[in-house]
């Protein structure tokens, strides 16, 4: 029966990663979440480390999308295929 539960633990945490940060910030950064913390925009320094994780992931989103379109519109051109307006 124990066994079980901790093949079943195992299996969780295959599903959702988990990565411990243990560091401190300084300076002009430090600053930043100070700042954050006080107009609202996040409730703690976790908080605000996993917003700026999302935010990266979205900035690296938007350009991979960014450079495959710009990709696809260059072979597209290459190969002499008409692209419209507001399709490329």
């Amino acid at each position: 029966m124990a066994e079980q539960g901790r093949r079943g633990a195992k299996e969780r945490r295959e599903i959702a990663p988990v990565k411990r940060i243990n560091l401190t910030v300084r300076g002009e950064p430090a600053q930043w979440l100070e700042e954050w913390i006080k107009r609202g925009l996040c409730n703690s320094v976790t908080d605000a480390v996993l917003l700026a994780f999302q935010t990266l992931h979205e900035r690296i989103t938007d350009h991979d999308i960014k450079e495959e379109q710009l990709k696809m519109l260059r072979d597209s051109r290459y190969r002499g295929v008409e692209v419209r307006e507001g399709e490329g």
